[in-house]
């Protein structure tokens, strides 16, 4: 799923995607990969949806940067 970041906390580390369809989700810093920059307010993004178990409602992880091979599925 494609998005863009609505907001970062780096001292809770934790922050909130929104979806191109517009839904909102959260993300731990745990769902970003390891070593990657903090995100930014506006940064594009690409981003898998689960159940967390943790309060049984969808939530983002493996958030990473947009890409332009994520945009031409696949082609670069």
């Amino acid at each position: 799923m494609n998005g863009r970041i609505l907001s970062y906390w780096v001292d809770s580390a934790y922050g909130f995607a929104q979806s191109d369809e517009g839904k909102e989700f959260f993300f731990h810093k745990t769902d970003l990969p390891p070593g990657s920059k903090n995100p930014k307010k506006d940064d594009l993004i690409t981003f898998d949806v689960r159940i967390s178990p943790r309060n049984q409602k969808e939530k983002a992880f493996n958030v990473r940067p947009l890409t332009s091979a994520d945009v031409l599925g696949g082609v670069s």
